[in-house]
């Protein structure tokens, strides 16, 4: 399905939950906003910038591979030509993701949606990002490049260390959404008995002053509060007895599928 060519601001719910030997969930407001990166983009809220300071913003630095400065636009080119999806992958491409607020970025996961020219969703590419600082791509999509429909379940491999409170192996399925009216990404990660199962969904809506105010007033300190909430959630699971892991020696594949 296609959107109109501007970027969307998605106010989201994000649940977490833990399940297993330690049991853990929780449910927060999570403001994001969706990038057409298939084409040149401006911000229609003096608010929002572009690859400059502002109270939210967009940096083209903050996605793709690490040590690189490239824009969205040429890496998502990058990636369809070395994954072979170019001929399929030939529509829209959208990066659904936490901007910065007053320059403060972290962002645990975004998700690249890229569809054909028909407007049928074909790959979605998840960048996962840890508090080392590391980043990893995982390609979901289905081995006949048949569009993905909303409850198709995709599956890959963990690779990617993130929490220290969970293993680095396991599974991950995946489910996704792009419709005008919700667009979002449900993961169920699966390790023996134990795992988390992860939503984060909303409605896009225009980019207006009025709701990036809104959002800075009702959730203040966008990315940080967001690592604040990570810490906290941390410390409840310790208290709770969960084990702390130091984080491996990652994997050097950076994109798997």
């Amino acid at each position: 399905m296609s959107l109109s060519q501007d970027i969307k601001f998605v106010q989201c719910k994000s649940f977490h939950g833990r399940y297993g030997t330690i049991e853990n969930k929780f449910t927060y407001n999570v403001d994001c906003v969706l990038i057409p990166v298939h084409e040149k983009f401006k911000s229609s809220s003096k608010l929002f910038k572009h690859n400059a300071f502002g109270l939210f913003s967009f940096h083209d630095k903050d996605h793709g591979m690490q040590g690189t400065d490239i824009p969205v636009a040429e890496f998502a080119k990058d990636i369809l030509q070395s994954e072979g999806l170019t001929d399929v992958c030939d529509g829209q491409i959208w990066l659904f993701t936490q901007p910065r607020c007053l320059g403060y970025i972290f962002n645990p996961v975004s998700f690249w949606y890229f569809h054909n020219k028909t407007g049928q969703l074909i790959a979605v590419m998840a960048e996962v990002n840890n508090r080392d600082g590391g980043r990893h791509f995982y390609i979901c999509r289905h081995d006949d490049y048949r569009p993905i429909g909303n409850k198709d379940k995709i599956r890959v491999e963990k690779i990617f260390h993130v929490s220290p409170f969970q293993e680095r192996q396991g599974e991950y399925e995946f489910k996704f959404r792009f419709e005008g009216k919700r667009i979002g990404a449900w993961i169920d990660y699966k390790n023996g008995d134990d795992g988390v199962y992860t939503t984060l969904s909303g409605k896009p809506t225009p980019l207006k002053t009025s709701t990036l105010i809104k959002s800075a007033c009702a959730r203040p300190f966008g990315a940080l509060r967001i690592v604040f909430l990570i810490y906290w959630q941390a410390l409840k699971l310790k208290f709770k007895g969960g084990t702390y892991r130091k984080a491996p020696r990652q994997n050097e594949k950076r994109i798997s599928r």
